[in-house]
Formats: structure tokens, sequence, C-alpha cells
């Protein structure tokens, strides 16, 4: 669109079926070819290029030939309801060689000489009139996902500006705001970039030239800004990971945070090498997040974090998390806050120019914003040089009223080990055969009955989960061949296991009734069928560092079929070696249920934590094989297997009022292996004995050892 034109494209909107337009360009020349463009060229006019609905771009550009520009306004509007504007090559087009320095850019808008307008390019906003000129002054409810620089300098020079809404889980920017080459650039007019973010959309970039960062509902940005460039606004959860991978300090225009200690936002200063960060002008409450030394709590790590003016009433709260040192002792205690103290600088203080800025240190049961504080006091500023330093004194508790936050706490951590205890110990069952009967080339009868006992432990020190499971199961089966090499049988297992996990214990309870089906060819062939289905009970407590207690309990059921083949090549000395294959698929149920907690609500009852377990598929494969000698009286064997779960996520959300919902997450998923030993006897004609020992090696979850052993009679 040139020349004052208007161009409409309608694939969106209430009362329109919501379409994907799909955009690509190419060119054979060394230029700045683009695949949406809106010109103009005409004094007193302004042209406007309008796609309602959602597009897909993407601009593709290889040593300088090719499109350099995805979306591109120069004096005019563009306007996109979201979807996908790709940027295949970052970084300085060779092709582009006028005025120098000219990047490729996903989105860029400018002006030009013949008229006064500057470029306009809006994705997925809400503006304040449905005109080329309206202000964008919120975003819109598309996906939008951009990847590629943003620029608001062009080939003629003048000021742009660039408005883009991100406000889903899967809405994203990943580029930064850089400038361009360009003939007739004002030095210091070079546009303004505006970013309205929510409901955890992310940005990953930075920007060195004006930014207004509206950042709401736990949306993140991870980067940095330079030369004073960045209007931020962080609230209600919204992250700022501070991530600088230069020596410049980082800088920003404007920080202001949630207007309550509730709705505060966040600054995460934990990444490696994070450098000094400095605020001209502070307002609002805002968390910023310190890490520390493994091996010296008093260490903290990163720059300092400096504000030079704060508005009325501001408040900012450093913390750092209570590893590494026990935060019951006083002395410790103090000096890891004082430390804290330390990073924190409030230049408004010096002479004692303002006194506008509440400060505190924090000591948290973790690196994140919903962590639950466990010691809290208050610091002052020197008017020398505006450090702040502890006032030790106002060491406190604080109100602690989180029971699991929307990251994990301790009782979120406990409930998550509590559960994932239960589908360990049910997914242990579900194994082979040669466990549950022994040797069946032994027995000679025609119907058997059995008995067996079978103990394990299992210990997990992965993804924020630190449990040690051990179980004693008691299970008795009767079976009967039935012919064509085929016995059936019936068993029944009853599974008593506990389970430890730092601050809390589950007491788990399982029962099963298993049909099982085997059959054993003349050539040494042999499958294993069995299918079990599981009342299972886990009843657990769990407690925060405070000494808050959460209590669950509930039932539900698992099912799970299992199929093993394999073939036993035997030599006449009885030696033998016998690989085989197994596929066991299970399911435990979701289970919704209400765990109880010592927290009272304002009205002296106990809170409540609603819990939505989601269902555990698990589906696992082996690959195994077996070396072993059997007699007239009896065989021994060991046994190698190599083993890997396809499915095994675990996930389980938690709410309560008043509070943030919180997710937990393990992922069982992974490969691991086992190594087994046993043997078995005959003690009569009708009767036998057997025994083995397993262990697995390499897996996030160990199993540290297993041992079954049981007695059949056959007749």
């Amino acid at each position: 669109v040139n020349g004052g034109g208007q161009l409409y494209i309608h694939n969106g909107g209430e009362n329109l079926e919501k379409k994907v337009l799909t955009v690509r360009g190419s060119t054979t020349n060394s230029t700045n070819g683009a695949v949406i463009k809106s010109m103009n060229g005409a004094n007193g006019e302004r042209s406007w290029l309008k796609v309602d609905g959602l597009i897909d771009l993407e601009a593709d550009t290889t040593d300088g030939v090719g499109m350099a520009e995805g979306l591109s306004a120069v004096a005019s509007t563009i306007d996109v309801g979201g979807g996908r504007i790709i940027m295949t090559k970052a970084g300085q087009n060779p092709g582009l060689n006028f005025g120098g320095g000219t990047e490729n850019a996903a989105i860029r808008a400018y002006g030009e000489f013949v008229s006064t307008n500057y470029g306009i390019v809006n994705v997925n906003v809400i503006k304040d009139e449905d005109s080329p000129t309206g202000n964008a002054i919120a975003a819109g409810n598309n996906t939008t996902q951009i990847v590629g620089n943003f620029t608001t300098v062009g080939g003629m020079g003048t000021k742009g500006k660039i408005n883009v809404g991100l406000n889903t889980p899967d809405s994203y920017w990943v580029g930064n705001f850089v400038t361009g080459g360009g003939w007739g650039v004002t030095p210091g007019d070079y546009g303004i970039v505006s970013l309205f973010m929510g409901n955890k959309a992310k940005w990953m970039g930075k920007a060195s030239y004006a930014t207004k960062l509206l950042m709401d509902s736990g949306a993140t940005w991870e980067g940095y800004s330079l030369n004073n460039a960045v209007d931020a606004t962080i609230k209600n959860g919204a992250v700022w990971y501070n991530i600088n991978d230069t020596e410049e300090p980082t800088k920003l225009k404007s920080l202001i945070g949630g207007a309550t200690e509730a709705a505060a936002g966040t600054v995460d200063m934990t990444h490696d090498g994070v450098v000094d960060t400095t605020i001209e002008n502070f307002g609002g409450h805002v968390n910023v997040i310190y890490k520390h030394a493994a091996d010296d709590a008093t260490n903290i790590l990163g720059g300092n974090f400096t504000i030079n003016h704060a508005a009325e009433g501001s408040a900012v709260t450093l913390t750092t998390d209570n590893s590494g040192f026990d935060v019951h002792k006083a002395d410790e205690t103090k000096a890891v806050l004082s430390s804290l103290a330390n990073k924190l600088y409030y230049q408004g203080a010096v002479d004692n120019a303002e006194a506008n800025l509440d400060g505190y240190v924090q000591i948290a049961e973790g690196l994140t914003a919903a962590s639950a504080g466990m010691k809290l006091a208050d610091v002052e500023f020197s008017a020398d040089n505006g450090q702040a330093s502890l006032v030790a004194d106002t060491i406190r508790t604080p109100d602690a009223k989180i029971i699991y936050g929307s990251s994990e706490t301790a009782m979120m951590k406990g409930a998550k080990s509590a559960m994932a205890s239960g589908a360990l110990m049910w997914r242990a069952e579900n194994n082979d055969l040669l466990k549950r009967m022994g040797d069946l080339r032994l027995d000679d009868g025609e119907a058997g009955i059995w008995a067996k006992y079978y103990g394990g432990k299992y210990e997990m020190d992965s993804q924020n989960t630190d449990l040690n499971l051990k179980y004693n199961a008691y299970q008795v089966g009767f079976d009967k061949a039935v012919g064509n090499g085929w016995s059936v049988g019936l068993a029944v297992s009853y599974n008593d296991g506990d389970s430890n996990y730092g601050s809390g214990k589950a007491d788990l309870k399982d029962t099963s009734v298993g049909l099982y089906g085997t059959w054993k060819g003349n050539d040494g062939q042999y499958v294993d069928l069995i299918a079990k289905y599981t009342r299972m009970e886990n009843d657990y407590d769990v407690a925060n560092v405070y000494g808050h207690k959460l209590s669950g309990d509930y039932k539900t059921w698992g099912t799970s079929i299992s199929a093993e083949y394999g073939k036993r090549f035997e030599n006449e000395s009885g030696f033998y070696f016998d690989p085989s294959v197994e596929l066991t698929l299970g399911r435990i149920n979701g289970k919704d249920y209400s765990a109880n907690s010592d927290y009272m609500d304002t009205w002296g009852k106990s809170r409540g934590m609603q819990v939505q377990q989601d269902a555990f598929n698990t589906l696992v494969g082996r690959v195994g094989f077996r070396l072993g000698q059997q007699t007239e009286k009896a065989s021994y064997f060991v046994k190698l297997a190599a083993a890997h779960e396809f499915k095994g996520e675990f996930n389980s959300r938690f709410a309560a009022e008043g509070e943030p919902e919180g997710r937990t997450s393990i992922d069982f998923g992974d490969t691991w292996y086992e190594a087994q030993i046993g043997g078995t006897a005959k003690l009569s004609d009708n009767s036998l004995i057997y025994a083995d020992f397993e262990r697995s090696f390499g897996g996030d979850v160990e199993e540290k050892w297993r041992v079954d052993a049981g007695l059949r009679f056959t007749f």
C-alpha cells in the first residue's frame, strides 16, 4: 500500500471465521525487501494496511539477499491481529548498505522526507480508536510469536512506533530493539517500542532505546537495558530476569512495581555474572532476588541494586534463600541479612534529599517470589553514599500465609513427593512373572498354589524431589494348566509401604488382584501375560520450616497389563541363555481431594488445600537376558536388563481460597539398568522354593534393593 492508500484484509473477528493469512516474499536483489510493507510518499496523507486476524509470516534472508524486513511501515500504519512473525536471520545485512549499519528486522517503522508522518506498526493491541493514528492502550487476546529485532529508524530517517501485545502463555518475542542506518536520522530521536504483556507471556532480548514495558500476571522478561532506555511496570507476579551478557551496567529509566505488597513484581538477580543495576526512577512494590555462594551464605552473588529516585510510598525487598545455613541461629541469620542489605543503594537518601523508599531484606524458603518468608528485617540508608544496612533489632518471622504459592514451597514439595511415592510403589509391582512364581520349568504339576514375599527400597533425589520409599508385600496365587502349553491363574497381593521426604512422611497401602497366563513351548519359547487391578491408599503429612502441617489422604485405582516374550537356548549340561523383551502399560486414575492444614482463616477455621492429581500413565519397555543353569533339582541365574519409561509424567495442581494456583510436575521418563540374581530349588516332588535379589542403576529413581522369595506346591 502506498500514497495514502488503504488495504483491509478481513480474516478474523467475532462475525468472521478465523483463518491464518500465510505470507512469504522473495527477492534476488540486495535491497530492503519486506514481506508486508506500507509506504506513503504523499504529504498530508497516511497509508493504512490492516489485517483483522492472524498472520504467519517468514522473512528469509541469506548473505544479504532476500527479505530484510517482516512488517515494515514507512510514514504509514500497519495493524495486525496477531500470529507468527519470523525473521530467519538476525544481525547486520551487508546488502543494506545505505547509511551503514542497517540490520534485518522482524518489524520496522520509520518516517519519510515528504511528510512529517512517522511509521506505526501495531500487533495484537487494543487501540483507543479504530483509525491509522489510534493509540495502543492494551494487549489483545491472540497468540503472538515474534522472532527477530525491532527497528524504528530506516532508510529515510526519523522516528517510528512499534506496539505489540503478548498476552497468552504461548506468546513471546525473541529479539532486541536496535537502531538501523539511514539518511536524515535525528540523533536521539529513534522512536519507541511499547510492549503490553500478561498471562505468562515472554520477552527474551535487550533494549537500548526508548521502550515502554507493561508486564502483568506472571509475564517474564529475560534481558537488560542500557542507556536508561526502558520504562518498565512489573506487577502481579511478573518477573524481570536481569540477564546482561556485557560488562556495562544495566540501567532503566524507570521501574514501577505493584500498588501493594501482594501485587509486587520481581527482579531476579540470580543469573551468573549479573552486573550492577541502576534504576533512575522507582515506584510501587518490587521484590529483588539474590542467590549466595554455596559455601558461604554471607557472600551474596551479583551486582548492586541502585535506586536514584523513589516515589513516595514505594518499597523494595531483597530476598535470598535459606540454603547453606541455619535460619534458626540468630547470629547466622543476622550475618546473611546484613550482607544482603549492603547490595542495595538509595541515592535519594544522600544528604537526606529524599525519604520516600522503604527497604527490607528477607530470607525465604527458595529463590522465587512465591516462596514463604522465614525471616524479615528493615534496612536504613546512609546519608553519605545511600548504601543500605540492616536494622538488627527488627529481625522477625513474617506472617507466613503461603501454603504452597505459584512456585514449589515445602508443602507443595512434600505433597508431590508423597503422591509420587505411591506411583513408584505401584509401578514396582508391574514386572516379570519369574518374580512371582519362580522357575516353572522345575514344576511338573498340572496345578499349583504359591505364596511369596517381596520388598524393596527406592530413592529419588532430583527434580526438586527427595524421597526414600520402603515397602513390604505379600502375595498368594493359584494356577492350572489348560492345554497347549498354557497355564492360567489368579493372584492377590497386599503391599504396605512407608515414604520419607525431608519434612514429611506417607503411609502407603496397595491391594491388588491379578490374572496371569504363561505359555511354554517345546523349543524354549515362552510368553508371560499379567493384568492387575489395584486399590491404592495414601495417607501423608508434611511440615514447613514454621512447623505448620499439611495432611492429606486419598484412595484411587491403578490398572496395568504386562507382556513378556523370551526364548531359552539350553545345552545338554543345563546351561542356558535366555534373552527376553517386556512391555508394561499402566495407568493410575486421577484424583481430586482436599488436604487439611493448620493455617487458620479469618474465622478461625482450618484452611484447606484443594489438590487435583492428574492421571499417571506408564509405559515401560525392557530388553534383557538371563544366564543360568538348570539341574534336576535346582536352577540359578543372573540377569541384566535395560529399561526405559516412555511416559511417566506426574502432574499436580493446588488451590486454596485467596491464593494463586500452584502446580508441580515430575517426569519419570528415563532410562535405567537392572541387575538380578536368583535361583529355585526343589524341596520335594511337588514343592519348590525360590528367591532373587535385584537393584537398578543410572536413573533418577534408583531401586536400592529388592528381594523376592516364595514357596510353590503342585498337584
